[in-house]
């Protein structure tokens, strides 16, 4: 009997730039044997040069996911009716699974990258929340591949529209936000506002 399981996780909710993708993975237990031994792991032990070549292992594997990617302007958008920057990670992780389930039924499970503030709610469908989860599930690990691997492409993008490269993380990041409101570029496209040290850039701007 084969044995699917779905796993789910994300990348950009702790970035200053760029939006947060959340990418879902169901493997089965085979696929799941195989993508161990081509020594798939979690995103944040692979290098963004080496992203591209996951993804194709984890295709080449069979793997099928569905990822939900949510730019900085809906983000902000969002936040300004109300919608928290959690209930937008929530609401993300539930259609990513949700509609992978659509394409390819009910698995056996489900498991996420514990977060907090998680409240993921798919239809009759149990989620496990379990800490450290991209190191214990290949299939979590792999879901985090997908989602920054879209993250990258989106990141390409907005530099493409800058004209410019845009910083990781949420440290160093204050200079070039600086740059962008001294050009005059609407920052809310490219950055997300609610973190602290925006706040603090935009203070200083009025």
């Amino acid at each position: 009997m084969v044995m699917l399981t779905i796993g789910a996780d994300e990348v950009g909710s702790g970035d200053t730039f760029c939006g947060l993708v959340v990418s879902a993975l169901c493997i089965t237990d085979s696929q799941q044997k195989a993508l161990d031994e081509m020594r798939v792991r979690d995103c944040k032990r692979i290098s963004d040069s080496r992203i591209g070549e996951y993804v194709g292992l984890i295709s080449e594997a069979g793997g099928r996911h569905s990822t939900i990617a949510v730019h900085p302007d809906e983000i902000n958008n969002l936040n300004s009716a109300g919608v928290d920057h959690v209930r937008i990670q929530n609401v993300a992780y539930s259609r990513a699974i949700g509609n992978l389930i659509r394409k390819v039924g009910v698995p056996d499970r489900i498991v996420v990258d514990q977060y907090p503030g998680a409240e993921i709610k798919v239809d009759h469908q149990i989620v496990e929340m379990v800490p450290r989860a991209d190191e214990q599930f290949i299939s979590v690990a792999g879901a985090s591949i997908m989602a920054r691997s879209a993250y990258l492409g989106m990141r390409r993008s907005l530099e493409r529209e800058l004209g410019m490269e845009i910083p990781l993380g949420s440290s160093n990041t204050k200079q070039a936000l600086r740059t962008l409101l001294n050009m005059e570029i609407d920052i809310s496209r490219y950055a997300k506002l609610y973190p602290t040290n925006v706040q603090a850039v935009l203070r200083e701007s009025r």
